[in-house]
């Protein structure tokens, strides 16, 4: 079990083969879409030359702070979002039918217990409102871009951090959960 990003552009190349398109393309027929998550893919061109597009800071030069895009390790977190997209996509991994029952079940199974990761990322158990709840936890960093989404199936509460700083991922968790705590 390990994560890097030889591991992404494997699963990249398996997905081109099996699907006939780029590995973009085949994320976009068959997550984003569905989704409805028209504001989120695997950039084209640099975060510079997006129009609109956010750039990363270092948080105490203000200096930009962009990883070079590599198509070929896109499927590492390469992908630009907006909250909203986000929240979406969640709400079609968990609650419709783009997965099976098994599938949903096989994402959530925790595999690394010390670090509560499972096949989608990490799962949490954290008491909120009183309750022990599961939450679907992903979070990502590329260049000076972080990222959190707190997600708790079935009840339709979310918190998502999106960061354009050297904010450490840690402190983002810390603030993720404080406010996923003030949702009960």
């Amino acid at each position: 079990w390990e994560v890097s990003p030889t591991g992404w552009v494997v699963l990249a190349a398996i997905i081109e083969r099996v699907t006939g398109t780029s590995y973009a393309q085949a994320v976009d027929r068959l997550v984003l879409r569905p989704a409805g998550a028209h504001s989120t893919g695997v950039p084209a061109v640099s975060y510079e030359k997006m129009p609109g597009a956010a750039m990363a800071y270092a948080a105490k030069s203000r200096d930009v702070k962009l990883a070079p895009q590599v198509v070929y390790v896109a499927a590492s977190g390469s992908f630009y979002s907006t909250a909203a997209d986000l929240v979406r996509i969640a709400e079609t991994v968990y609650e419709t039918d783009l997965l099976s029952e098994d599938s949903r079940e096989a994402l959530s199974e925790i595999v690394v217990p010390e670090q509560d990761y499972a096949l989608g990322g990490r799962v949490r158990t954290l008491e909120l409102g009183g309750v022990q709840r599961t939450v679907a936890w992903e979070s990502g960093a590329t260049g000076g871009f972080k990222s959190v989404l707190a997600w708790v199936p079935g009840e339709g509460k979310s918190v998502i951090i999106l960061n354009n700083t050297d904010m450490p991922q840690p402190d983002q968790a810390v603030a993720a959960e404080a406010l996923l705590r003030s949702l009960y």
